[in-house]
């Protein structure tokens, strides 16, 4: 059901999540029980190295969830942060070293005034990625978003993986990724980038309103029949990461993963179901608390990626892959959002109630991670916590290398 959403104008600054040294622990964790042995931190969870802090709790006493990082799969790491480091405010951060990763890099962001986000990109072919290589797909991928963007026209659904970050001055240094060549494209006031070497894309909200005198490529078509609205209730959150938006293959699986496992809120998507056949599909979600927005799109066979994968074809060969209870981490595990919550526990009894296959491992002496899988769609969300209290001892995996099928 769609529920208006109550407006909160109150600061919610997304706070730096303060990394970690190498070892050291978060103070005040709780695991009730056995939760696995003290061994190294799991290689798989790629070093995130975040300490949980200043999370609350939802209305009705779930843990409350805040947004920290994203880690990506790339073909070439370094490449995709120094993207970063040229064209945004942000450093390379320390990183243990990932055991069987080809490469790894992370970069703190700055995003707004004491806002940050942790980006890291793995390069990893010790694991599992079926017949599909990623050093074919990610070229595909990168081809069919930038021909969107010099086209100005036609659109590719992997433009539709995305983070929305809130536009500031100091945020991307447009003139210097303009002298540089760097693919862009104004679309009304949203500006979108390309992350290069992975599947993903960047969107800066706000852009437009303040970067239209510059020579960048615009897609303004006020006809769109497929949007009837442009209002979009995230923007005018007090955050700087304001939503990220995920191409789906199974539109209502999504839609019931945000509200029975995050306990999202819908609210009233600017392309509704009523529109014609040709047109998207889209369900917009908040997360309240946060605040936070997810935003799920499904383009079906109506629009074409420009020769590319459709986001259909590649999440039957992600699920073909996917086996989270027996272990198994395949290489697309390596596109995650990852969330902190104050407890593991009303996520985990959520995700069991739905019998939805998951992972639980240890990240260091205090830290747990679960891993879960959106239903048909091959999208992974990553909690992150110091408290668990209803995983059992054979449930919590040890870092292992059985565990995370080496």
């Amino acid at each position: 059901m769609i529920r208006p959403f109550r407006f909160a104008f109150c600061t919610h600054a997304l706070s730096l999540v303060a990394a970690l040294s190498a070892g050291a622990l978060v103070a005040g964790a709780t695991c009730a029980g056995s939760c696995g042995g003290d061994a190294e931190p799991p290689t798989v969870l790629m070093q995130l190295n975040m300490a949980v802090q200043g999370v609350g709790h939802h209305r009705g006493g779930s843990a409350s969830l805040k947004p920290v990082g994203r880690t990506f799969t790339s073909t070439n790491p370094a490449a995709s942060a120094a993207f970063f480091t040229t064209y945004f405010d942000a450093h390379v951060v320390p990183l243990t070293p990932l055991a069987g990763a080809d490469e790894q890099v992370g970069v703190d962001i700055t995003i707004g005034p004491s806002s940050h986000v942790r980006y890291i990109f793995v390069k990893d072919q010790s694991k599992p990625a079926g017949n599909l290589s990623l050093n074919v797909l990610v070229p595909q991928v990168e081809a069919s978003v930038i021909d969107v963007f010099q086209s100005h026209s036609g659109w590719s659904s992997w433009v539709d993986n995305h983070d929305g970050f809130d536009y500031n001055p100091d945020l991307f240094k447009v003139e210097r990724a303009l002298a540089d060549g760097v693919p862009m494209l104004l679309q009304f006031a949203v500006l979108r980038l390309y992350i290069p070497y992975t599947l993903w894309t960047l969107e800066i909200r706000q852009a437009g309103l303040f970067l239209s005198s510059l020579p960048i490529p615009r897609m303004d078509t006020l006809e769109d029949p497929c949007r009837v609205s442009t209002f979009d209730p995230s923007r005018y959150f007090d955050v700087a990461w304001q939503k990220s938006t995920f191409s789906t293959a199974d539109l209502h699986a999504a839609a019931d993963f945000a509200q029975t496992i995050l306990g999202a809120v819908e609210v009233i998507s600017a392309v509704p179901p009523t529109l014609p056949s040709d047109c998207p599909e889209a369900r917009w979600f908040i997360l309240e608390d946060a605040p936070f927005a997810l935003h799920f799109v499904n383009y079906g066979a109506n629009r074409t990626s420009q020769g590319v994968m459709s986001t259909g074809r590649f999440v039957k060969h992600v699920e073909s892959l996917r086996d989270l209870n027996a272990g198994v981490f395949d290489q697309y595990m390596h596109n995650s959002l990852v969330l902190n919550v104050s407890s593991l526990d009303p996520y985990l009894l959520r995700i069991r109630h739905q019998a939805l296959p998951h992972l639980i491992l240890r990240v260091d002496a205090e830290q747990i991670a679960l891993w879960v899988d959106v239903p048909r769609n091959g999208i992974i969300f990553q909690f992150r916590s110091t408290h668990v209290s209803v995983a059992s001892p054979t449930e919590m995996m040890a870092p292992t290398p059985r565990a995370i099928d080496y």
